[in-house]
């Protein structure tokens, strides 16, 4: 059923519009969203592409922490810069007078950190060409390395976000399983959000509220924003999603069905709660289960008919 897999887009369009105003009207701004597994998250952020895409010409990427590279520095930022660089390259074929310009500003900024950069962000490569003395596919794996030049590390990711700012604006940032970043991506975050010549720019963390206490590091990020937020002009925005009630089950159940009777719907509503203990995903999927084998549907009596196997 179509209708199921629109839901959560539809639920989330006001959080959605707010957050579209924030990130053309701010000039750096952190948005954190938390909430169990499945409770939607990911989606949550994902609804902000379109709009800040095709209605600010602003630019969305993202990356995603994954626990097998916990020790790894700088893993999903370095993944989210990737797909900026996916943008440059599209240039270089739909705009190339844009794709130059854009390669040089980013030399000029860079100026000699430019090869440090290149460890980090191999695929940058492709836009930069410049010798280096040193091999990127060895050099971005050696964490001892990368953390022997963390300080001028943290500085060319910098200026290269500033000149990306600058040419796609607004950036909106999406890094996803925050719970499992290592210590130098909450540095590169916090000089990120510190550094007053990025404009324009929204990161969004994404991270799961039960496994907070799996990593200090985060529980030390969270709770230095607002000291940050209060020197610096940036913003903090918190999201919590939380597991639903029946009411709003039995409401997302009406919406789905097109039938506003509690008496006809609300026993299923309780099924489902009980089956999915509230979990947004866990609800569309059950739901989408029962549609899709012809156990849930509208009689043309509009009578609410549930099947059994």
């Amino acid at each position: 059923m179509q209708a199921f897999e629109n839901l959560g887009t539809s639920l989330s369009s006001t959080t959605s519009s707010q957050c579209v105003e924030q990130a053309t009207t701010q000039q750096r701004q952190v948005v954190l969203i938390s909430g169990t597994s499945g409770t939607g998250k990911s989606r949550l952020a994902k609804i902000l592409d379109d709009p800040v895409v095709l209605q600010q010409h602003g630019l969305y990427v993202r990356g995603k922490f994954a626990l097998n590279m916990i020790n790894e520095p700088y893993s999903g930022i370095v993944a989210a810069c990737a797909e900026i660089c996916g943008a440059i390259l599209y240039l270089r074929v739909h705009v190339p007078q844009k794709y130059v310009e854009v390669g040089e500003e980013i030399l000029t900024a860079l100026d000699a950190e430019i090869g440090l950069l290149l460890q980090v962000i191999p695929v940058l490569e492709e836009i930069v060409d410049v010798p280096v003395q040193f091999s990127t596919s060895e050099s971005s794996s050696d964490s001892s390395l990368l953390n022997d030049s963390k300080s001028q590390i943290l500085f060319a990711i910098r200026r290269f976000i500033r000149v990306m700012a600058r040419v796609f604006s607004p950036l909106v940032m999406v890094l996803d399983d925050l719970q499992w970043a290592d210590t130098s991506s909450f540095d590169l975050l916090d000089a990120l959000m510190m550094d007053r010549e990025i404009s324009r720019t929204m990161v969004i963390g994404i991270y799961r509220s039960n496994e907070v206490d799996t990593n200090p590091r985060l529980n030390q990020y969270l709770g230095g924003l607002e000291d940050k937020d209060s020197a610096v002009d940036f913003s903090v925005t918190r999201i919590e999603i939380k597991d639903i009630q029946v009411d709003a089950v039995n409401a997302i159940i009406q919406h789905v069905l097109g039938c506003s009777d509690d008496a006809t719907t609300f026993a299923l509503a309780e099924l489902c709660h009980k089956k999915t203990i509230g979990n947004p995903f866990f609800l569309l999927q059950f739901l989408s289960l029962l549609g899709k084998k012809h156990l849930l549907k509208m009689t043309p009596s509009t009578r609410l008919d549930v099947g059994s196997e």
